[in-house]
């Protein structure tokens, strides 16, 4: 009787241990997580990659209990923000905005590493790309646009989010898939190139849907002609897709997610795992989401993977075609 009450007793000793002990214990007894949180975003700011990151951290922070900041690096089509990453220390206190940016930096050679040596967490949504003109702009439709630049190539400036970024790899694509010849002007970052848009620096331009919805309506500065991809931008049902116009394979549009740096504990990246679920999981995310046409591509472990797998062999396949791939 006495030996099984002591088993009792320590049954119950190790349950309430086991209730106490924090997500993630490491060896030294420091908790995970408990120090500050930095999230690299390899854009300026202003553009869509930072505003959504904005946004997360925001929403994050309600279940993170510690400062959250984000850490502004442009440069090199997203490839110095994430080198920056790469170097980091893997101790789950920096993330990166990882995503579409990333495989294409790779493909190109700006970044000086294998896009899956990244410790990849979460992919949180995919936003559709629009082209865009100013809202007192002659071409009233994508196919004024459209007709204008196959009747006088080069005289019609095509705006992008910088040098290397996807905007840029699109507006490159636009040129090749309908045989047309729009002057590709690169900006630093999103933000800029609405400015230019809406300065009349530049004619048109390829934006983040988010980007430009609060400038867009019947009397806004900004006109949407098309959706880049093959479905329609939710933010702009009426404007029609290129895909549903014949033009078929072109990048539609950024997939956003978050990456550790190389050889993150596993027990780190699972402890923040549930973090992003709680977040992505909350109504105010899920409202923004929403709001701000945002599709819903939320993936983690095997699932994240594959769908990268899946986009990078796409990119690679398009960007071959174009000439952009570094052999």
């Amino acid at each position: 009787m006495k030996a099984m009450k002591a088993l009792l007793a320590s049954l119950l000793l190790a349950t309430l241990a086991a209730v106490a002990l924090p997500a993630t214990i490491f060896a030294q007894g420091d908790e995970y997580p408990s120090e500050p949180l930095k999230i690299i975003v390899p854009f300026s700011a202003g553009g869509g990659t930072d505003v959504l990151a904005r946004k997360f951290a925001q929403v994050l922070q309600k279940h993170y209990p510690a400062p959250i900041a984000i850490d502004n690096v442009p440069g090199g089509g997203s490839a110095v923000g994430l080198t920056k990453l790469y170097n980091s220390k893997p101790n789950g206190y920096t993330v990166g905005v990882a995503g579409t940016h990333l495989l294409t930096a790779c493909l190109q050679g700006f970044a000086q590493f294998p896009w899956d040596s990244l410790t990849h967490v979460a992919i949180l949504n995919t936003e559709p790309y629009v082209i865009a003109v100013r809202g007192d702009s002659r071409w009233k439709t994508i196919q004024d646009l459209i007709e204008d630049i196959k009747a006088h190539p080069r005289t019609i400036t095509m705006g992008n989010a910088g040098a290397g970024a996807l905007t840029d790899i699109v507006a490159q694509a636009i040129n090749k898939k309908l045989s047309v010849e729009f002057v590709v002007v690169p900006f630093d970052g999103g933000a800029n190139e609405r400015a230019a848009l809406l300065g009349g620096h530049v004619d048109a331009g390829i934006f983040s849907g988010s980007e430009v919805a609060p400038h867009a309506g019947p009397e806004g500065e900004v006109r949407v002609l098309a959706a880049v991809g093959e479905d329609r931008c939710p933010l702009f049902p009426d404007a029609p897709s290129l895909g549903e116009l014949g033009y078929h394979g072109i990048p539609a549009g950024s997939v956003r997610g978050l990456a550790f740096p190389p050889k993150t504990p596993k027990e780190i990246v699972t402890a923040f795992e549930g973090l992003v679920i709680q977040a992505v999981d909350d109504i105010e995310w899920k409202n923004y989401m929403r709001d701000n046409g945002y599709v819903n591509t939320f993936y983690v472990c095997k699932e994240m993977m594959d769908y990268y797998n899946k986009l990078y062999e796409n990119l690679k396949e398009i960007m071959q075609e174009m000439g952009l791939v570094k052999q």
